[in-house]
């Protein structure tokens, strides 16, 4: 463990001194008092509910996945179905004041620490006919176009948002709903009789095409002649 001292200097040219990212990223989801549509796209370090929601511990909280719930009383969890928080799963998440809690709004930003999701077969999104509860397990906003492009979406599908829609349709998707964004959950309405299976992809296609056109000019420090 390396502590910040102003000053302080690690390693040197001869001997320079070596850092390795681990695969473990931070995770920042917002929110609200009352309810919240929430994914995780890190795996938590650990999947029990009181770890998770450690923060929001002087509130009152339920928390509901597709089958199962629990809720908590503001000191502890009740024998409910639902006990583990995982990644790429959708959650509805409610956030209610207790007579005793000390903050006027709950934290902001729920942090969550793991490991960030990158296999397939653990970032797969099943949707049968019908309603589905789908996480966006993305770190990165992506528009809807994008992020749904392998869900090979038909004609009268649906993807919901907590305050937006979109409907796939001739021109593609179509509504209020212009992007998914990270840490958040989605209904989804699927036409197709079929179930069927995708994955988001990694990084948005604005996001590539971004880094491909970066200028690749010299710093201003290197330049010895002015360009033309």
């Amino acid at each position: 463990t390396i502590t910040f001292a102003q000053d302080r200097l690690i390693g040197n040219f001869d001997t320079p001194a070596v850092w390795t990212k681990s695969d473990n990223v931070e995770q920042l989801i917002p929110i609200h008092q009352n309810w919240n549509w929430i994914a995780f796209g890190v795996d938590p370090q650990s999947h029990y509910l009181d770890h998770v929601f450690a923060d929001y511990a002087e509130w009152m909280m339920i928390i509901k996945s597709r089958t199962a719930y629990n809720d908590y009383n503001g000191a502890q969890w009740w024998d409910g179905t639902l006990t583990a928080a995982k990644a790429n799963e959708m959650f509805k998440l409610k956030i209610d004041r207790l007579p005793t809690t000390q903050q006027s709004e709950p934290n902001s930003l729920l942090a969550v620490s793991g490991r960030q999701l990158k296999d397939d077969a653990e970032r797969a999104v099943t949707l049968t006919e019908g309603w589905n509860w789908i996480a966006y397990t993305p770190l990165t906003t992506m528009t809807v176009g994008e992020a749904l492009a392998a869900a090979n979406p038909q004609q009268g599908d649906i993807v919901k948002s907590q305050t937006a829609v979109a409907i796939y349709g001739s021109y593609g998707w179509e509504g209020s709903l212009k992007a998914l964004e990270g840490g958040r959950g989605y209904l989804y309405y699927s036409t197709d009789g079929q179930t069927k299976s995708f994955v988001y992809p990694m990084v948005s296609a604005a996001s590539a095409k971004a880094r491909m056109a970066a200028p690749r000019r010299a710093p201003e420090g290197l330049r010895i002649f002015k360009p033309v």
